[in-house]
């Protein structure tokens, strides 16, 4: 992180934009989250469901 920031406007909007793309990975980031969370309930639910068979198949 750089100590010494230029008081200049050219300063202000690159630090803004760098702000705007931070907080855009940051949303992609959520929503991959999110995703992945999402896929792992439904993979456990298959799980479960095989557990389940397994002692009619063998059994």
């Amino acid at each position: 992180m750089e100590t010494n920031i230029r008081v200049t406007r050219r300063e202000l909007i690159e630090t803004k934009r760098k702000i705007k793309t931070a907080g855009r990975g940051l949303q992609l980031l959520k929503m991959k989250r999110s995703s992945l969370i999402l896929e792992f309930f439904e993979l456990a639910k298959q799980v479960e469901g095989m557990k389940t068979n397994l002692p009619q198949i063998y059994g």
